[in-house]
């Protein structure tokens, strides 16, 4: 009766399961080096598709190309940011499409595509141009992508910029930092500004609107909270409010974020940390009378429900930082 050699080979597949192998004695050689070849293929990265991106890497930074790879290294499709404008009637018709967003770690891509019916030529009058014209509206259009270049969502909207486009905010959309959703800002024709809030699947889950223009729009990491700026004066003539969106409720709130006590000018900022996905980094304080003067502030991390409706408050509980 043969003898049987037991030997144990561990061979990483997935979640690092074990495998068992048996080799019969005596001339095992090839055996030996088929279990080897086995042992070999199963060791090998499992590769996806992926993208490769030209130009910046980072959301403002202009994105040249998207190259969708296959598993096998073969390409499956490319994008280029295209531009075209023609002359219809008495107009002329300005289209342009750009690579807004591409996120190398999930392989998920954001196309904007935008449309703008004009009566002159932009190629030749757009430069410095720092108001639009009466009912000027741009048609806007969003798609998003997978790795494998297979189209996730796409959809129409149409933004109003208003008079001053120096000034106005008509128009932004980004990933949130985990990709697993992703906000769209529109202008409408009333000069209010919506927020809406996506699952990168394409699936609608929230939408807030403010009376006024919402500038510097952030969602946070996971997705949960979308906040930006609103302009809007109150009895004291103070400007600057916090517009906050809940993703899960659908509730918005704004929350005063400058003004006045005591005499002295308060002020404050927010932002979205990625170590702290679902709540929101705020920051308030007495503005200094004069240079290392010593102010009374208040900094810390807070849910959308922790929030107040007047920052100013919070200087008077204890930082959470």
């Amino acid at each position: 009766m043969n003898k049987l050699i037991i030997a144990f080979v561990f061979i990483t597949v997935g979640m690092n399961c074990p495998i068992a192998a048996q080799l019969p004695s005596g001339d095992n050689s090839s055996g030996k080096d088929k279990l080897e070849s086995e042992v070999n293929e199963s060791t090998e990265t499992i590769k996806q598709e992926y993208i490769e991106i030209t130009g910046g890497e980072t959301e403002n930074q202009r994105k040249s190309e998207v190259k969708f790879i296959s598993s096998q290294g073969k390409l499956i499709k490319s994008i280029k940011p295209s531009s075209s404008v023609k002359k219809q009637k008495d107009k002329w018709l300005n289209e342009y499409e750009e690579i807004r967003d591409a996120q190398k770690e999930t392989g998920l891509v954001m196309i904007n595509r935008t449309r703008q019916l004009m009566p002159y030529d932009p190629r030749k009058e757009t430069y410095g141009r720092d108001s639009a014209y009466k009912g000027e509206y741009w048609d806007k259009e969003i798609e998003t992508l997978n790795a494998k270049g297979e189209s996730l969502f796409k959809k129409s909207f149409r933004t109003y910029p208003g008079a001053d486009l120096m000034t106005t905010t008509y128009w932004r959309n980004a990933f949130a930092g985990d990709t697993s959703h992703f906000f769209v800002y529109y202008r409408d024709e009333k000069g209010g500004g919506n927020i809406e809030i996506y699952k990168a699947t394409g699936e609608l889950v929230a939408h807030g609107r403010a009376e006024h223009d919402i500038d510097k729009i952030e969602i946070s990491p996971d997705g949960s909270m979308a906040a930006g700026y609103v302009d809007m004066y109150d009895q004291e003539g103070e400007p600057k409010y916090i517009f906050l969106l809940d993703v899960k409720t659908g509730t918005t709130k704004l929350a005063k974020a400058s003004g006045k006590i005591n005499g002295r000018q308060w002020d404050s900022s927010f932002y979205f940390n990625p170590n702290f996905k679902s709540k929101a980094c705020i920051n308030v304080w007495i503005v200094p009378n004069y240079p290392n003067e010593k102010v009374n502030g208040w900094d810390g991390y807070l849910v959308f429900n922790e929030i107040p409706e007047n920052l100013s408050i919070l200087m008077k509980q204890e930082n959470t930082k």
